[in-house]
């Protein structure tokens, strides 16, 4: 296997090195670093030299192809140390196959290699879109602070704006409350003369001038209450200015409280899943919910190792026993990821036998809950290992491969299938 030169590295496995050289020769059209790895005595450590950003699997079946990889998962020391993408060489007959594994997330993509196409930009395509997503995801990685920063910046000067604002609203609101104590006090006055003169001791109304009554009520209505209504007016004025003005000044900020408002919504803790049993995978994501946590749910060890690479996680909830990759084992592997020795990772087994506490412990366990599964102490469990306060309880209810890299050597390229 030669040396790769720089990064980003692209590496194919296969267990036939004519197919190895055939499919290095198309993609050293578009790529300088790409290498093979056809070698069960090497294969692994010239894999771990390389620290492939893309592996392209090409074996005769699918069957090989899982099996390899998850030897790769096992012994390599850097393949979980580096997001990569894994892309499978299939033939017509498996194409099903292919498209149920990468839906599965076990694999990134697949495509129809035997036989040998007219679309021969095919691959060199799916190693492109391969690269472009590593680097979009590293860009997310980097830029996740950075999109909160102008949020976060806006909100720095927000208490200096708020006390401004509240000073200059005291001040328009006294300006208004004078104004209407003083319509008050000129109404009151006009109101003690009228009742002053046409009041108990003075001439009946009866015999005064209706047209002398008629004009004093007006005066009292355009002097004294128009005039103080006038008053209040333009008193509101300089008030609904300022309104206005605040509520330009602070657009920014509320544009900002609503996007963190829309982030936090969007960071609800992510729970992975992992149990070979639907029936219990459905059953936890039941009791879990959807309005308190972001559920993704793998069915073996390996998936699980496919989703950790891509998906941000927040708790693992780990089948112990499981076929193919064990508890134990994907919890060992996850622990070597890059940013995962704080992920709590809580066991689910159905023995709390000393030999299998210690080995969870050992592989890197935070804790046990035991089937069969009780809803309330499960929450209280995911609720511990994410630092926040559980839900409400309530009522108690029960619920009724060896890894191996094959050298074969002086074979010919695979005939069309």
């Amino acid at each position: 296997m030669s040396q790769p030169a720089a990064d980003p590295g692209i590496v194919i496995a296969s267990d036939n090195i004519a197919d190895a050289r055939m499919i290095m020769e198309i993609l050293q059209r578009d790529h300088a670093n790409v290498s093979t790895a056809t070698d069960r005595a090497s294969g692994i450590e010239d894999l771990d030299r390389a620290s492939p950003a893309v592996l392209v699997l090409a074996f005769d079946s699918l069957d090989k192809a899982q099996t390899h990889y998850l030897g790769i998962c096992r012994h390599s020391v850097t393949i979980h140390l580096r997001a990569h993408r894994t892309i499978l060489m299939c033939s017509q007959a498996q194409v099903r196959q292919a498209y149920d594994l990468c839906r599965r997330r076990l694999f990134d993509d697949y495509v129809l290699f035997w036989p040998v196409t007219h679309d021969s930009y095919r691959l060199p395509m799916a190693v492109h879109s391969c690269l472009r997503e590593l680097a979009a995801a590293s860009a997310r990685r980097g830029t996740l602070r950075t999109g909160l920063a102008d949020p976060l910046r806006s909100f720095a000067g927000l208490d200096i704006l708020l006390e401004q604002g509240l000073a200059q609203a005291g001040e328009h609101t006294d300006g208004v409350e004078r104004a209407v104590s003083q319509v008050g006090e000129d109404v009151d006055a006009a109101l003690e003369r009228l009742a002053h003169r046409f009041g108990p001791g003075a001439a009946p109304i009866a015999t005064q001038d209706p047209g002398e009554v008629q004009q004093e009520i007006h005066r009292i209505r355009s002097e004294n209450m128009g005039q103080g209504i006038r008053t209040i007016a333009e008193s509101i004025v300089p008030m609904k200015a300022w309104v206005d003005e605040l509520d330009e000044r602070t657009r920014q900020h509320r544009e900002s409280s609503r996007a963190l408002g829309e982030i936090a919504r969007q960071q609800l803790p992510t729970v992975l899943v992992v149990d070979d049993d639907p029936l219990q995978r459905r059953l936890i994501g039941h009791i879990l919910g959807t309005q308190r946590h972001r559920l993704e749910f793998a069915q073996d060890g390996m998936e699980a190792l496919m989703i950790a690479r891509k998906v941000p996680l927040d708790l693992v909830l780990m089948d112990v026993m499981m076929p193919g990759m064990d508890g134990p084992e994907t919890t060992r592997h996850l622990r070597t990821l890059p940013d995962w020795s704080r992920v709590p990772i809580v066991m689910m087994t159905g023995k709390s036998v000393g030999n299998v506490v210690v080995d969870c412990l050992r592989a890197g366990a935070t804790d046990f809950v035991v089937k069969p599964l009780d809803r309330n102490v499960l929450l209280g469990k995911v609720a511990t290992a994410l630092q926040r306060p559980p839900p409400a309880a309530e009522p108690t209810s029960r619920p009724a491969a060896g890894a191996a890299i094959v050298k074969v050597e002086g074979q010919a390229p695979r005939s069309p299938r």
